[in-house]
């Protein structure tokens, strides 16, 4: 949770604060100037939801990779983590599906980008431990 509260609230800092082009922000500019209620509301609840989910793909792999390295299992277990492993590999390698979505705001390409590319390289070390301990 901590981890999905950082990610908003970076984001929230960019989408607001800091948008480095010119003129309006990049909610501004989805939304403009005085966005209606609803659909401002129910942007940032979108936004949450996606920084949430980043922050529980990071925690997963963080937790995956250093359970792997910690603990031996049994190989009913092994196949049970490994399932968890490849689950977390894959929905952090399908939220690349967001970089066109942030496309021409290279603080925002880079971060979604690197949180794809670090779980799914977190995740496949955990695997490979897995593997390698099995």
């Amino acid at each position: 949770m901590v981890l999905g509260v950082v990610a908003y609230v970076a984001l929230l800092t960019y989408l607001f604060v800091y948008d480095p082009r010119d003129g309006a922000t990049l909610f501004a500019g989805l939304l403009g100037e005085r966005p209606p209620v609803l659909p401002a509301a129910f942007a940032l609840l979108v936004l949450w939801d996606v920084c949430y989910r980043i922050g529980t793909g990071w925690w997963a792999a963080v937790v995956a990779i250093w359970r792997s390295l910690t603990y031996d299992f049994d190989a009913d277990t092994t196949a049970v983590v490994r399932a968890v492993d490849r689950r977390t590999l894959a929905f952090g390698a399908l939220q690349a599906v967001l970089v066109p979505f942030v496309w021409g705001h290279l603080p925002l390409v880079v971060a979604v980008a690197g949180h794809v590319v670090a779980v799914v390289g977190v995740s496949a070390a955990s695997l490979l431990v897995l593997k390698q301990r099995g």
